[in-house]
């Protein structure tokens, strides 16, 4: 029994939000995950991105910067990112084109919270005055969205949130 059939309304007069996916489009945006290199991301959110991408529904401009302390260079980052996807992403097997795709769209930000550093790179990025080479490119056209993810603990969310509005 729906909502509309206990209060009694005609739901033919209130539109429901649709989850279908054939017609949503998503805009491109930079993707910064702090905490890139934690657990909570390489068992959650690069797998859960990893699957988004091996069904097509990444959008073409999609970028995504792990921003951590942790001193790896981008290929180090991969591989960890690989890995965690290959044991936790729902499409394990579809390696090959579907990885090198997805692993195009990733770079790697060795930086910490508490520094302006980072947060300088991240504005210069979605400024268009620096580019970090994904796909190869090296256009440094500014994203049209940003979201960031804070894959860190509740103790650092006002650090990076000042960071952010610095």
């Amino acid at each position: 029994m729906s909502i509309f059939n206990i209060m009694n309304i005609d739901s033919a007069s209130y539109p429901l939000c649709s989850l279908d996916f054939g017609s949503y489009s998503p805009e491109p945006a930079l993707f910064v995950v702090f905490g890139a290199t934690g657990d909570l991301a390489r068992r959650k959110i690069f797998p859960a991105l990893f699957d988004l991408q091996a069904e097509g529904r990444l959008p073409p401009g999609f970028r995504a910067l792990g921003f951590a302390r942790r001193p790896l260079s981008r290929e180090a980052f991969l591989d960890r990112l690989r890995e965690g996807c290959a044991s936790f992403a729902r499409h394990k097997g579809s390696y090959g084109t579907a990885w090198e795709s997805f692993a195009s769209k990733i770079e790697y930000l060795e930086a910490d919270i508490e520094e302006n550093r980072g947060y300088e790179i991240i504005a210069d990025i979605l400024a268009g005055k620096r580019a970090l080479g994904w796909d190869g490119s090296t256009s440094s056209e500014p994203p049209a969205n940003a979201l960031f993810y804070l894959a860190v603990g509740p103790e650092s969310f006002g650090a990076i949130a000042e960071g952010l509005g610095r």
